[in-house]
């Protein structure tokens, strides 16, 4: 791990260790895995207690991808390699995008055709996924492990939203 990558992870344990809103540490991920890895898109979705359904916590185009809105995906090859085991996924291309997102042309309309999704795994059980979506091609393997590594950092304010969602007063 270089400095850069340390300064951006000692950002998120600093957001973390004082009072903050989750709102607040979704957007340093945002910008740490923008600045390390690269995105065009990037949205967080919680899971919810069916694992079948999703709520959109984060995002950083609300136009096209509003938060705290339920998104119904049902279970999907996707689902079950990211959400149930745990998978982080790379999609290259448009057909890949296509496979794995039932919005994929709203995607494309957004000049995305790739993607890198990260499951935030805790006591074995997928709590949310970090999508981020680029042009074409621009993800690789090298890519997993920054936001497997990021990943973590975010699961107490993702339990904060899980709670809030449970009991309808979520504002991410």
């Amino acid at each position: 791990m270089n400095r850069t990558e340390d300064a951006g992870l000692g950002r998120l344990v600093a957001t973390l260790t004082r009072p903050h809103e989750p709102a607040e540490m979704l957007r340093e991920a945002a910008e740490v895995l923008g600045q390390r890895i690269g995105h065009r898109l990037f949205t967080v979705l919680l899971i919810c207690a069916n694992r079948a359904d999703t709520v959109r916590v984060y995002s950083d185009n609300l136009d096209a991808y509003p938060v705290n809105r339920l998104k119904r995906m049902g279970v999907t090859p996707w689902g079950d390699e990211v959400i149930r085991a745990g998978e982080t996924w790379i999609g290259r291309n448009d057909e890949d995008i296509a496979w794995a997102f039932p919005d994929h042309a709203l995607i494309r309309s957004l000049g995305l055709a790739s993607a890198l999704s990260a499951p935030v795994v805790f006591d074995g059980k997928c709590l949310a996924v970090l999508n981020l979506q680029h042009e074409a091609g621009w993800y690789r393997p090298e890519h997993i492990p920054l936001a497997q590594q990021l990943a973590p950092l975010l699961i107490p304010d993702l339990m904060r939203l899980e709670r809030a969602v449970d009991s309808g007063t979520a504002q991410a």
